[in-house]
């Protein structure tokens, strides 16, 4: 697993079953480690390297916090959080809610997508938890379009998987 950069894998209930009877962090990680990621099936798997960040926050309210209120949360820290500990995100998006996210997902276009994307704005705080929610990445045009291309792709990756009955799992170190 690389630094901040976001994978997913669509999962069989099999597998998700797996990861729920998991006793503790350790041992999320050594599954996902030693099963799943060693699988490395492209087809079931889609790295969104770190744009994840920028396309999470234009699903959302702009930061990296979740409410639980709106489904386009859940497309990526959002869910079912499956470890507890501060080194890594990995979130459980069960089949019914990627079917839900799919129908969410469609709704977006490009245009929709703009807009959110440079609405994000740096914030300045004095305050330490305030600027850890704020965007820090580029707002150019270069960032948009790769932010956009895996936007794309993810909700490709989505469909497949809804077409599949998969659930999904988000994950990545921090």
């Amino acid at each position: 697993m690389c630094s901040c950069r976001g994978i997913y894998f669509s999962l069989d209930q099999a597998d998700v079953q797996l990861l729920l009877d998991a006793p503790n962090d350790r041992e999320v990680l050594r599954i996902i480690q030693e099963d799943i990621e060693a699988r490395w099936d492209e087809e079931n798997l889609l790295l969104l390297d770190k744009s994840w960040d920028a396309i999470h926050r234009c699903l959302t309210d702009g930061t990296l916090t979740c409410k639980q209120k709106n489904i386009k949360e859940k497309v990526i820290i959002g869910g079912r959080q499956l470890y507890k500990g501060s080194a890594y995100i990995i979130s459980l998006k069960t089949s019914s809610e990627v079917q839900e996210i799919v129908e969410s997902l469609q709704k977006i276009n490009k245009q929709w997508f703009s807009e959110k994307f440079y609405g994000l704005r740096k914030k300045r705080s004095w305050f330490t938890w305030a600027t850890c929610s704020d965007y820090e990445g580029p707002l150019d045009k270069n960032d948009f379009e790769a932010s956009w291309e895996y936007f794309k792709e993810l909700r490709c990756f989505f469909e497949k998987a809804s077409q599949k009955k998969l659930s999904i799992i988000f994950l990545v170190d921090q």
